[in-house]
């Protein structure tokens, strides 16, 4: 039983995260937050298919709009700089 603990929880076929948009359309029933949560069921419909969870996904659209290259700053010339108030 322990080893299920790790499995996206599940509603019928549809990912257990994508219950917020839902949520959301049956407490303001309108024709836009119908779409919000349709939109959310596809999204996570298709992480799911994907294999790839939401943290993944962040991390993805995160890399992609930052680039490869990444400035790495050293701790110690950050402190350092900080302590004497130089650049």
């Amino acid at each position: 039983m322990w080893r299920d603990t790790a499995r996206t929880p599940k509603f019928f076929f549809v990912d257990a995260r994508s219950l917020l948009p839902l949520s959301i359309w049956a407490l303001h029933m309108a024709f836009w937050t119908f779409y919000i949560a349709v939109a959310g069921c596809v999204f996570f419909i298709l992480l799911q298919r994907w294999r790839i969870t939401p943290m993944v996904c962040w991390r993805l659209f995160r890399t992609r709009l930052i680039g490869k290259i990444r400035p790495v700053n050293d701790r110690n010339l950050m402190r350092k700089r900080a302590r004497w108030g130089s650049n």
